[in-house]
């Protein structure tokens, strides 16, 4: 498994590009105009130096305008696109679940949109030094992008992750078969509500936590529920770092526990209800993983090229909140939608839509 240092490194590397278009979305993508767009320029040079008979030194100026003339253009639009093409996918599926199984035809789409318009703006340079025919610009530029582009796919494909998509997506959430419990969220409208992890009608609990976040950058500063004991009284509370919001019963039967290292008594962040016996288990916060025992098993993040949703944040699908209930069942968000897991079948169900669940056995959790 990726270190620390290395996730984040290659989550910058997704984050900053579009393939040859729209090589910068964010500050970090400075290195990758700096570096590697020069790079791609000499590769495509000496392409057309071996196919279109155009000397290197004249060739190389040429490659390198182009290069950054689809920099700019896909600074401008890259995002636009893949965000459209999203929206218009969700909104001719109308299901969150289909919406997700789509998403590799919808990366596939967008690599031939972007391959299309690479070649398109990559042939004006051409076309204005060599005072040729379209048909011949067109066609050199298309030729040296299909390899310049082709490598760049490889390459972005590669520090990407699709575990998440090769989950077996369910239709409805029969196969939940595990204790009651009551999942607590924070509603895409910032408000608070509860759903029996079973699914059913959510309930609203007339708590508003965040103004509406609309879009990603106000999910990122989203408060954490998280449990809090009072250390005089022992009473359990949901709760944010700010506040205590209203206070749990828990099931006398469960003594909730917490994983991934955090060894407070009294403040549960991602809840473990299961026996410590318990052989499935997730690890690592900044990059959820199954594990059976010490094996590592699966991934369950999300990770590609282009933005399709307003809930990824350059090019991630975020995975937090992770709950685990007995049976091996892990509720966690993904995308700004809550999903419920079984670890070891990998079937996934859509519980709601919302942020920041937390899963919890309450003396009322059959009533969520």
């Amino acid at each position: 498994m990726r270190g620390a240092a290395i996730a984040a490194l290659l989550t910058v590397m997704v984050s900053s590009t579009y393939a040859n278009m729209g090589t910068a979305i964010v500050v970090a993508a400075t290195g990758h105009f700096l570096v590697c767009n020069p790079i791609i320029a000499v590769l495509e040079a000496a392409l057309l130096t071996r196919w279109a008979k155009i000397p290197f030194t004249r060739g190389l100026p040429l490659m390198i305008a182009a290069n950054y003339l689809s920099f700019f253009v896909g600074l401008l639009l890259g995002e636009r696109i893949s965000l459209t093409l999203g929206g218009v996918s969700q909104m001719l599926l109308g299901d969150d679940v289909a919406f997700f199984r789509s998403l590799p035809f919808l990366l596939g789409v967008m690599a031939i949109l972007l391959f299309a318009l690479t070649a398109l703006l990559e042939a004006l340079p051409l076309y204005l030094a060599q005072k040729r025919d379209w048909q011949w610009v067109i066609g050199n530029s298309a030729r040296v992008n299909l390899v310049s582009y082709g490598l760049l796919v490889l390459l972005y494909l590669s520090v990407s992750d699709f575990g998440f998509l090769r989950n077996r997506f369910q239709p409805d959430l029969h196969f939940v078969q595990t204790v009651p419990a009551a999942v607590y969220y924070i509603t895409p409208e910032g408000e608070l509500a509860s759903i029996s992890v079973a699914g059913g009608t959510p309930r609203l609990l007339g708590k508003q936590i965040i103004a509406e976040p609309r879009e990603f950058q106000f999910v990122y500063s989203m408060p954490v529920l998280q449990l809090v004991r009072d250390s005089k009284s022992g009473h359990w509370w949901l709760a944010t770092k700010a506040e205590r919001l209203f206070r749990v019963k828990l099931n006398p039967h469960y003594k909730p526990r917490t994983f991934w290292g955090q060894g407070e008594d009294n403040l549960i962040r991602n809840p473990d209800w299961r026996d410590a016996s318990a052989e499935w288990s997730i690890r690592r916060w900044w990059e959820p993983a199954v594990y059976q025992g010490r094996q590592y098993r699966y991934s369950t993040r999300l990770v590609m090229p282009f933005s399709f949703d307003l809930s990824q944040s350059m090019g991630v699908f975020p995975c937090r909140a992770v709950s685990l209930l007995p049976g091996d069942y892990a509720v966690m968000e993904l995308g700004g939608r809550i999903w419920v897991l079984h670890l070891p079948t990998r079937r996934i169900g859509l519980l709601a839509k919302g942020y920041m669940p937390i899963a919890v056995i309450t003396e009322q959790a059959g009533q969520g």
